[in-house]
C-alpha cells in the first residue's frame, strides 16, 4: 500500500511544485492541465490519480517552468518488475492487487468482530 500512497503523492508533489515555480493559483494548474479544480485537490488530498495524459500535460508545464520530469524508481510487486515507470496495465494489477489485500484485511477484521461478538452472550 505504501507504492500507491507514493505514487499519488509523488503527483501531488509535483503539482505543488508547479504552482509555486509558476506562482499561480488551483485553478490556473486544473485548467492549463484540462483537468477541474476538484479533481486537482483530489490529486493532492491521494484520492485519485492523474490519467496518462494529465500526466502528459503536467510534464510540459514542468518543462516550460524549468522542472525535470522525476526518475522512476524500480518498482516490484506480486512477482511483476517494473522499470521506468509502470504502464497503463501493469498500474491496474498494482491497484487490483492493493484491492484486494484491503478487502482481506477487512474481511479479517469482519471475522475477528464476529468471533467476539460469539464470545460475549
Amino acid at each position: 500500500m505504501q507504492e500507491k500512497s507514493e505514487e499519488k503523492f509523488s503527483h501531488a508533489n509535483r503539482l505543488k511544485n508547479l504552482r509555486l515555480e509558476r506562482q499561480c493559483n488551483w485553478a490556473e494548474i486544473a485548467n492549463d492541465i484540462g483537468l477541474s479544480e476538484g479533481m486537482v485537490y483530489a490529486v493532492i488530498a491521494g484520492k485519485k490519480f492523474l490519467s496518462d495524459k494529465s500526466i502528459h500535460r503536467l510534464q510540459v508545464l514542468e518543462s516550460a517552468v524549468g522542472i525535470s520530469p522525476p526518475a522512476y524508481p524500480e518498482i516490484k510487486t506480486g512477482g511483476i518488475e517494473i522499470k521506468d515507470g509502470p504502464t497503463p496495465n501493469e498500474k491496474f494489477v498494482i491497484m487490483m492487487e492493493r484491492k484486494a489485500e484491503r478487502m482481506q484485511a477487512e474481511l479479517d477484521e469482519f471475522r475477528q468482530m464476529i468471533e467476539e461478538m460469539k464470545v460475549k452472550p
